[in-house]
């Protein structure tokens, strides 16, 4: 009897993974394929995972820790308060269908980040397999990337079929640009810095050695270079910052600064002697020559995306309460501000109080300091570079990007839980 029940628990679990494989491998490895729309390029991936997660949510037998049962309160009274400006934004004549598609996005998010939660919940062993996925799945972006870089024929023509062609430059243009799996440069930069975050605090929590972190490292410098998103390279150094300058050890230090040393002079180098990425490479020069010479104002770092933050202001201020329901086909180019024209104040006021009741205790919650560990220490330098890096694009609302940054908080708020309680205890179905 205790075989088979041990039995029926390893193949429950083994259900769990491969669930957990399936919806990680189309937020990672989506295809984004180019014979279709571009709507359907960018969002078939979401296609599928909604699919499986309205299948699978009817045969899971579902567990939350008790202390977590508010949280999934605070989620569903959030978005029922959100309902109220997009309901009233819908009403406006150039609104309609955008304000609910980006309401429904939301919706999705949070559903995503529970169906997540109650995989992760029944495995056993979810911050191991979520390493080795990072890893696995880094390998095949890197190649993917290079397959993108350099164009060789009959597999080249593969990969840009499953990974869409649209800005997408190979070296042999002379102004190289690839995106792996992300079918856009700045939504690829998101996801090397999430990876670099990940890389350094399997470093800092010693569960890599160096010369391996040194060799995925150089990697990922390669991929930041022909990435060619700025944007990625503001989010690098913040997360590098926040991630070495708190630890407490000269040798860390001291690799960090050799490491941007390093990268600075293989630039140089690049810029000197490789042609065919030297336009690639003056990208991120010139951006440092202006910001040398006029510091940090935006008018003169991208005047472009300066207009376009100036335009989608204004457009706000004309109904700064509700917002305006619509974008009417421009591109704000700044996640806050695109929020503000969606959503108004009030928006902004749900999602401010949302916050505030998930981070203040009730009743018998205790606030914990949690013991560093490589999600912790990876939430802590993501987090804050992705924040900022969103002041420089539409993140909020790209599902992609949108759904690394639900997989790391499912796993901080499980891996939070089982270091105050030591053990997986749940309160039953709910």
């Amino acid at each position: 009897m205790h075989d088979y029940k041990e039995e029926v628990l390893g193949s429950k679990q083994k259900t769990y993974k491969n669930l957990f494989l399936v919806v990680t491998l189309l937020i990672f490895l989506r295809p984004h394929f180019d014979f279709t729309s571009p709507f359907l390029a960018t969002y078939f991936g979401d296609l599928i995972i909604i699919g499986i997660l309205l299948y699978s949510v009817l045969l899971l037998k579902l567990q939350i820790y008790a202390s977590h049962k508010r949280f999934l309160s605070i989620s569903v009274l959030f978005l029922a308060a959100l309902l109220i400006p997009t309901a009233v934004n819908s009403f406006k004549p150039a609104s309609g269908f955008e304000i609910w598609f980006d309401y429904g996005k939301i919706v999705y998010f949070v559903a995503l980040f529970w169906y997540l939660y109650f995989l992760l919940i029944r495995i056993q062993d979810r911050v191991t397999l979520l390493n080795k996925l990072m890893d696995w799945f880094f390998f095949i972006i890197f190649v993917v990337s290079m397959i993108q870089l350099f164009a060789p024929p009959v597999i080249g023509d593969l990969i840009h079929n499953l990974y869409g062609t649209t800005k997408l430059r190979s070296i042999w243009t002379g102004y190289p640009r690839v995106y792996g799996t992300f079918y856009n440069a700045n939504w690829f930069g998101v996801y090397l810095v999430f990876y670099l975050a990940w890389l350094n605090s399997i470093l800092l929590e010693k569960k890599v050695h160096f010369i391996a972190y040194l060799l995925r490292l150089i990697l990922l410098v390669i991929l930041f270079v022909v990435a060619g998103s700025r944007t990625a390279i503001i989010g690098a150094i913040i997360c590098l910052s926040l991630q070495f300058l708190r630890v407490k050890s000269l040798h860390y230090i001291i690799a960090l600064f050799l490491v941007g040393m390093g990268a600075y002079f293989c630039l140089q180098f690049l810029d000197l002697r490789i042609e065919l990425i030297m336009n690639t490479v003056r990208r991120f020069v010139s951006v440092w020559n202006v910001f040398m010479e006029h510091g940090f104002v935006m008018a003169e770092l991208n005047p472009g995306r300066w207009d376009a933050w100036v335009n989608t202001f204004h457009r706000f201020t004309a109904y700064p309460l509700f917002g305006c329901g619509s974008l009417e086909g421009s591109i704000p180019h700044n996640s806050y501000l695109y929020f503000l024209n969606m959503f108004g104040l009030v928006g902004v006021a749900i999602v401010f109080m949302s916050f505030l009741l998930c981070i203040i205790p009730f009743g018998s919650n205790k606030v914990c300091k949690p013991r560093p560990s490589v999600i912790s220490v990876w939430k802590k330098g993501f987090v804050p570079a992705f924040l900022i890096m969103s002041l420089a694009a539409d993140f909020l609302f790209t599902t992609q990007v949108m759904l690394l940054t639900v997989l790391l908080f499912v796993a901080s708020l499980l891996s939070n839980e089982q270091k105050s309680t030591g053990a997986i205890r749940t309160s039953g179905d709910v």
